[in-house]
């Protein structure tokens, strides 16, 4: 099967100053990991994609911050704003994990039930000595 990985090209959280590469190899590792199946994971999943971007650009803002200005109270509201929008966006990742992992696991528990069942019509007809084709049931495979 053959995932279609969204282009960056189109709406892409990469900086001029960031590599396009690097975003395109954090994006893959992801899609497969979670190898979304329907459009709605899909769409999960690539929000975990910038969200995690953005996460992991954080320490390279705050070092960025640190080594123009070395006197961090200088810095305090500029490191807080930071920390603020690194604590939102891992909430937000964390929020979209746990929906693209209990959607996956419907569609799994929803699948192995199907299976059951064209399992069950499959002895039906063999113990009736009449072929079957699940197809005709609406089961794909």
């Amino acid at each position: 099967m053959t995932r279609r990985i969204p282009n960056p090209q189109t709406v892409s959280p990469v900086l001029a100053t960031e590599d396009p590469a690097a975003y395109q190899l954090h994006s893959r590792q992801l899609f497969d990991e979670y190898q979304p199946a329907n459009s709605t994971e899909t769409q999960l999943v690539q929000e975990l994609v910038y969200t995690a971007w953005r996460i992991n650009r954080i320490p390279r803002l705050e070092a960025e911050l640190l080594s123009q200005n070395p006197n961090p109270q200088t810095l305090i509201q500029a490191l807080a704003a930071l920390g603020l929008h690194y604590t939102r966006l891992s909430r937000q990742f964390q929020q979209t994990v746990h929906k693209l992992r209990e959607m996956q696991a419907e569609r799994v528990r929803l699948q192995e039930r199907d299976l059951g069942r064209a399992a069950e019509l499959l002895e039906l007809h063999k113990h009736k000595g009449i072929p079957y084709d699940p197809t005709q049931d609406g089961f794909v495979f």
